[in-house]
């Protein structure tokens, strides 16, 4: 049986995965956002820029729900799809698996 902890990461790894399927690596999905976000804002925001804007707002709800498990496997994902976007700019790679 999982720890806690397990769990936590399992569900984020999870919610990625799944979160894939339906709109595409979350690379390119972060690519598209931060496009979207530049235009909007008239500045740059790049990709990895875009998880660390969700991650502060989880934040700002787990303020008003404290332990809230459901935006705690989020910002557990989110930090994962920043370093694949960091990663991904650093070296032009990334990993990636049908149904991601």
């Amino acid at each position: 049986m999982p720890t806690n902890t397990e769990k936590l990461f399992n569900d984020a790894t999870t919610l990625v995965h799944e979160r894939g399927v339906v709109y595409g690596h979350a690379i390119y999905n972060m690519q598209r956002i931060s496009k979207s976000v530049s235009a909007y804002i008239d500045f740059p925001i790049m990709p990895h820029d875009i998880p660390i804007i969700n991650v502060l707002q989880k934040i700002s709800r787990l303020a008003e729900s404290p332990g809230h498990e459901d935006s705690i496997v989020d910002i557990i994902a989110y930090m994962a799809i920043y370093k694949m976007c960091i990663d991904a700019e650093t070296d032009g790679e990334f990993e990636f698996r049908e149904g991601e």
